[in-house]
C-alpha cells in the first residue's frame, strides 16, 4: 500500500510531538529530542541560557573565582555549561562529546592565562573528588579555576564524605535561602533552580508558536489550513497582533508562577510539556496529534478533541498518565473550574437567556453559539460541562476590559492570590505584616481575634502548643515595636515573602509565607478553614507556634522570680503564684 503524501508541516508537528507528554520520551528526554531532530533536519529549540555572559566575565577576572552550576535535573547545567565552554574555547565542537573533564586556557584582564576545567558530571569523579578538592581550595595559589555542574544533594553529600562539612552547611544555606546567586568561600554559586520559570515557559511557548516551519502550511496550501484545530491552538496561545503571549499563555504562567513559589519546581522539560501538550493535545486515541490526526479528525468533524483548554492541565490525558506526570499532578491541585462563583455561574448556566443583555454579550463572546448547559442533561454531565466552562472562563477571562468582584481566582482554592502578590511586590518597601494576616495569625496562636491592635498574644494550654486555644498566654509579640516582620526570603525568582520573628535573646524565628500558608490565613482570618490543604498546613502553623511558645517561655523565665510564678491568661486575667520553701513556714 502506498505511502499517504504528508502535508505541509508535518515533519515539523512530528518534531514538536518529541517534546510532549508521551511516557515513553520521559527517560530519555535528551536523546529522543536529539534523534527526531537529526531525522526531521529540524535545530532543537535552544532557550536562552540566563548566566553564560557573567561566567565568562568571571573566568576572565585576574581574581580567581570557581564556579558552581547547581540545579536540579533537567535544568538545563550540562546546556549551560557547554555553552561557557563554547564562548571560551576555540577547539572543535565534537571535543565537548568526547572527553569527560575539559581543560582549556583563558586570557585574563591583565594579559595573564589560566587553566579553567570543566567537570561535566560529579558523580564520575567519585573516586577523584579528594584530589578534585584539594585542588578548589589551592584555587588562589595555583590560579586554576573549575566549572562544576553539580545536583544541589549530590554536591552536599560528597563534601560531608570528605568532611567538608562547614562549607556543606554554608552552601545548603544559600540553597534554601533561594538565592539566584551568591559567593561562598572562593566559590560563585549560579542556582538554576532558581531561576524564573515563568520566563522559560513564555520563551518556549514563543520558540513554538512563533517558528518559521508554521509558514508553510500557507505557502505550500495545506487544504485544513483554515479549520485546523491545532491552528486555533496557537492563535489561542499568542496574540500575533501585538506579537505577545495571550490571556490564556500569561494565566498559565501565573499558575507556575504560583507553584513555584509554593516550593515546586518544574524542569525545562516539563515547561516544554506543557506548552506541546497545549498545542498538540488530543482526547481521543493519542495524546497528541499529528497532521494526518487532524486530517482525519476534520472528515468526522471532531476537531473538538483537539482542545486548548482540555489540553492545558493535561485533562487530554489519561488520569494515570497526568498524576506521574509532575507538572500535571502539581497545577491540578489549582482545582481550576472545580470552584463556583455565583456571576459565572450565572454566565455559563443561563447564556444567552441571562436578563442582563451584557451579559448576554460576553456568553457570546466567550462561548459563541454554543450552549453549555442546557435542560436535558443528566447531574453529572452537566457538572462536567459546567467545570469545563469555568475553565476556559478561568483562561480567557480579559479582567481589565470585564473586572468581576472576587475576579477569576475565585474559580480556584487561591481566592485570595491577588493579595499575596500584592505582598510580594510591596515586601521591599513595607516591612509590616497585613492585619488579614495578623489576624489569621491570632485564630492559630490563641484561637480568636486581636483584642489590642498592636500586640499578637501567644497562648498555650500549658502542654500542648497544639490546641486551638490555649487559657494560658506564653507571651506577647508587640507587632509595632518590630517583633514581628516581613522580609523577603531570598534573591530567586521564586523567593516568597518570609514571617521573621525578632524575639529577644532568641535567634530569628523565620517562617516562608507561600501562597498556600498565605491563602490558609487569609481564610482563617475570615472565620473558617479550607478543606483542600488544611492538614498539612495546620501542622505547619502549630509547629510556628510550638517554636514561638518556646522562646517565649525562656524568655518569660529569664524575667520571673524564682519564688514567684505569674500566670497570665488569654482573656486578660493574670494571677501570681508565690512558691513556699520549708525555710518559709
Amino acid at each position: 500500500m502506498p505511502r499517504v503524501a504528508d502535508f505541509p508541516a508535518s515533519n515539523w508537528i512530528r518534531f514538536l510531538s518529541a517534546y510532549g507528554p508521551d511516557s515513553s520520551n520521559l527517560n530519555l528526554f535528551d536523546e529522543n529530542v536529539g534523534r527526531v531532530s537529526r531525522r526531521y533536519k529540524i535545530m532543537p529549540l535552544q532557550l536562552e541560557t540566563d548566566y553564560v555572559p557573567q561566567i565568562v566575565e568571571l573566568l576572565k577576572e585576574d581574581t580567581p573565582v570557581n564556579v558552581l552550576l547547581a540545579g536540579v535535573a533537567g535544568d538545563g547545567k550540562s546546556f549551560h555549561l557547554r555553552q561557557v565552554w563554547s564562548e571560551i574555547s576555540l577547539l572543535e565542537p565534537e571535543i565537548w562529546e568526547t572527553d569527560i573533564d575539559i581543560t582549556v586556557s583563558v586570557q585574563k584582564r591583565n594579559g595573564e592565562t589560566r587553566n579553567v576545567t570543566f567537570i561535566k558530571d560529579l558523580s564520575a569523579n567519585v573516586t577523584q573528588f579528594s584530589a578534585l578538592l584539594a585542588k578548589l581550595e589551592k584555587t588562589t595559589e595555583t590560579d586554576e579555576v573549575f566549572v562544576i555542574a553539580c545536583n544541589h544533594g549530590q554536591l552536599l553529600a560528597r563534601l560531608r564524605e570528605h568532611n567538608r562539612n562547614d562549607l556543606a552547611d554554608r552552601l545548603e544555606d544559600v540553597f534554601f535561602r533561594q538565592n539566584a546567586v551568591s559567593s561562598v568561600d572562593n566559590f560563585r554559586v549560579f542556582d538554576l533552580s532558581r531561576v524564573s520559570q515563568v520566563d522559560k515557559l513564555r520563551e518556549i511557548i514563543r520558540l513554538i508558536v512563533t517558528h518559521p516551519k508554521w509558514n508553510d502550511c500557507e505557502t505550500l496550501h495545506c487544504p485544513h489550513c483554515s479549520v485546523c484545530p491545532i491552528q486555533k491552538n496557537r492563535r489561542a496561545l499568542w496574540n500575533f497582533t501585538y506579537n505577545r503571549g495571550s490571556i490564556t499563555t500569561e494565566r498559565l504562567c501565573r499558575l507556575v508562577e504560583i507553584a513555584a513559589y509554593n516550593g515546586h519546581h518544574f524542569p525545562i522539560r516539563d515547561l516544554f510539556v506543557l506548552a506541546v501538550n497545549a498545542l498538540l493535545g488530543c482526547s481521543r486515541d493519542r495524546a497528541t496529534v499529528g497532521c494526518h490526526d487532524v486530517s482525519r479528525l476534520v472528515e468526522s468533524m471532531s476537531t473538538a478533541d483537539v482542545d486548548v483548554f482540555v489540553n492545558l492541565l493535561g485533562h487530554n490525558v489519561r488520569e494515570s498518565t497526568r498524576i506521574k506526570n509532575v507538572v500535571f499532578r502539581i497545577l491540578n491541585e489549582f482545582q481550576v473550574g472545580q470552584r463556583g462563583h455565583l456571576y459565572f455561574d450565572e454566565l455559563i448556566v443561563l447564556g444567552r437567556q441571562h436578563p442582563n443583555p451584557d451579559v448576554c454579550a460576553l456568553y457570546e463572546r466567550y462561548f459563541g453559539r454554543e450552549e453549555v448547559v442546557f435542560d436535558g442533561l443528566d447531574e453529572d454531565e452537566r457538572q462536567k460541562r459546567l467545570v469545563a466552562a469555568r475553565r476556559k472562563l478561568f483562561f480567557t477571562w480579559n479582567e481589565s476590559v470585564n473586572p468581576v468582584d472576587g475576579g477569576v481566582w475565585a474559580l480556584t482554592v487561591y481566592r485570595h492570590i491577588g493579595e499575596f502578590l500584592d505582598l510580594l511586590r510591596n515586601v521591599d518597601y513595607d516591612e509590616h505584616p497585613p492585619e488579614d494576616i495578623l489576624q489569621g495569625l491570632s485564630r492559630i496562636m490563641t484561637g480568636s481575634t486581636r483584642a489590642v491592635q498592636s500586640v499578637l498574644n501567644v497562648s498555650t494550654n500549658g502542654a500542648s502548643s497544639r490546641a486551638p486555644v490555649g487559657l494560658l498566654a506564653a507571651g506577647k509579640i508587640y507587632v509595632d515595636n518590630g517583633d514581628v516582620i516581613i522580609e523577603r526570603s531570598g534573591t530567586g525568582a521564586d523567593a516568597v515573602p518570609e514571617l521573621v520573628f525578632n524575639l529577644k535573646e532568641t535567634e530569628p524565628i523565620r517562617f516562608a509565607l507561600t501562597p498556600k500558608r498565605h491563602e490558609f490565613l487569609s481564610n482563617i482570618a475570615e472565620g473558617y478553614i479550607p478543606t483542600s490543604f488544611s492538614g498539612q498546613c495546620q501542622s505547619e502553623f502549630y509547629s510556628l507556634k510550638a517554636r514561638l511558645v518556646n522562646a517565649l517561655e525562656k524568655q518569660q523565665k529569664r524575667k520571673n522570680n524564682p519564688q514567684l510564678i505569674r500566670l497570665d491568661f488569654s482573656d486578660g486575667i493574670s494571677m501570681s503564684l508565690k512558691v513556699l520553701t520549708g525555710n518559709s513556714y
